[in-house]
């Protein structure tokens, strides 16, 4: 199942286009951004394989989007769906190897030709996507880690897994590098002198080097990761999921949480992983859920209405994350309790 983000600022065409995935075979949406910064900030934590955006938004546009895209060599294919029927936009779109250009007013066999199209790329795409999942996993697993002898062991298995990708697909071992160097400078908000340069392929020469520079990384961030700051996290954090059990209907983006806890997003996600055990869209399904369990006890709500009530904007969405979560489907939720 190949997973989609929908980056559309108009909900009305935001909600057509996740409606027309869902119904195809061998896709799923796994989210939906109002913008081209918030699809960046949901893209570095829920890695799709599948990007469908506008081309035109506010707060950095689909163009911006598709070259975070394509210079950070991400392993991933791009639908950029247009109002504009202008040869500069298509230009600009190919330059940054979208793979399909789509105009408004947007048809639904259209969009299905154009993701069948991609199938086959993205089927081969498709372990390294994994691989790429699974190293952004250890990251953050490897961030909350206190222990140096901990870090040293996973950092070694990692490393070595990193560099077997060095002669068998250099362009995948480069674009890994550079997640690596992005995610810890990001995350630190600074890098030690002199590790810079490890990034560059030619300039790797063993594991040894590697992991001594991202050891650099890491005690740098353990010095200045005191038990005063975890509390600190811990009590934000707390707050924020309170603010959540509040507002669970409405559609929260990961640069707003980020912005609330004065975070940068990508330490937001660490954190907020760390202390729930959870990603942000994770946590935001289980606290709808748990509203729904209790609204489809009332017999006289419509089962699209509570859909609505907890903030789902497409039926055939809202479908799959409750059978993801229940394993069975709001209608035969009721009928198991005689409803």
């Amino acid at each position: 199942m190949f997973q989609v983000l929908v980056a559309e600022d108009e909900l009305w065409i935001r909600k057509m286009i996740i409606d027309i995935i869902e119904k195809t075979d061998g896709f799923q949406v796994v989210g939906e951004a109002r913008n081209g910064q918030e699809a960046w900030d949901m893209l570095q934590e829920l890695w799709p394989t599948l990007v469908v955006t506008d081309i035109m938004m506010p707060n950095r546009d689909g163009l911006w989007l598709v070259e975070q895209i394509a210079e950070k060599k991400l392993p991933m294919e791009t639908i950029i769906i247009s109002g504009y029927d202008k040869f500069q936009y298509a230009q600009q779109a190919m330059k940054h190897q979208v793979s399909e250009y789509l105009l408004k007013p947007l048809k639904e066999q259209e969009l299905r030709d154009a993701m069948q199209r991609l199938y086959a790329r993205l089927e081969d795409n498709g372990k390294w996507h994994t691989y790429l999942v699974k190293v952004q996993s250890f990251l953050e697993e490897l961030a909350a880690k206190e222990k140096p002898t901990d870090i040293h062991d996973q950092l070694d298995k990692l490393l070595h897994s990193v560099l077997e990708l060095r002669d068998t697909h250099p362009a995948y071992y480069t674009a890994l590098l550079r997640l690596l160097h992005t995610k810890w400078s990001e995350r630190l908000g600074s890098i030690p002198n002199g590790t810079g340069q490890l990034f560059y392929p030619k300039d790797v020469l063993s594991v040894e080097q590697i992991r001594t520079s991202f050891e650099e990384l890491l005690r740098s961030s353990l010095q200045t990761q005191s038990n005063d700051s975890y509390q600190l996290d811990k009590k934000v954090i707390r707050e924020i999921c309170a603010y959540l059990e509040q507002h669970y209907r409405k559609n929260v983006s990961l640069t707003e949480m980020a912005e609330r806890c004065h975070m940068s997003v990508s330490h937001f996600c660490s954190v907020f992983k760390r202390q729930t055990g959870m990603t942000l869209i994770n946590y935001v399904n289980k606290t709808r859920m748990d509203k729904v369990r209790q609204l489809l006890l009332e017999p006289d709500l419509k089962i699209y209405d509570i859909a609505d009530l907890v903030g789902y904007t497409t039926m055939s969405y809202f479908n799959r994350i409750f059978k993801e979560m229940e394993g069975i489907s709001p209608n035969e939720y009721r009928k198991a309790r005689g409803i």
